[in-house]
């Protein structure tokens, strides 16, 4: 009969125990300290912030700008060894077809 009443205040016990231990937790979630840490920034700051970031950009691009006008100069500079080279090569290509059409004109010629 104790034995019915022990296990009986045992199971209360440990219910109890847990509602009190989370009501602990809740009231500590509720009314703990909030962190002093400021999560947001100022206007000021965070004018001055944009500020930096738009110099920052303004001088990236002039960088690619300027780099820009850099391979424009290096291309106008090539462009006509580009062009030339082209012509160099395309009349080589054209005089060695001559001269396969000769030397195949000459082999019929021989053949007949």
């Amino acid at each position: 009969m104790f034995a019915q009443y022990d296990v009986t205040f045992t199971g209360q016990m440990v219910f109890a125990l847990t509602a009190l231990l989370g009501l602990v937790s809740l009231g500590v979630k509720l009314f703990g300290r909030k962190p002093t840490d400021h999560q947001f920034v100022s206007q000021s700051e965070f004018h001055e912030s944009r500020r930096e970031i738009a110099r920052e950009l303004e001088a990236v691009r002039l960088r690619l700008d300027h780099h820009f006008e850099r391979v424009l100069q290096k291309l106008d500079e090539h462009k006509t060894d580009v062009l030339t080279a082209g012509e160099t090569r395309s009349r080589l290509l054209q005089d060695r077809l001559n001269d396969l059409q000769a030397q195949v004109a000459r082999l019929d010629e021989r053949t007949k």
